[in-house]
């Protein structure tokens, strides 16, 4: 990552470590168009 990269990745690390702790999981898609983000967690 280059510098000031890491500001835009920080949400995204952090939706991912409170989503995993939890015992779900995070998808992710991307294309030159867009990029589709789920997530599922246990009820």
């Amino acid at each position: 990552m280059g510098e000031g990269l890491h500001g835009h990745w920080v949400q995204a690390y952090y939706v991912n470590l409170f989503i995993n702790d939890a015992g779900g999981r995070v998808f992710a898609e991307a294309s030159d168009e867009k990029v589709v983000f789920a997530a599922t967690l246990p009820a």
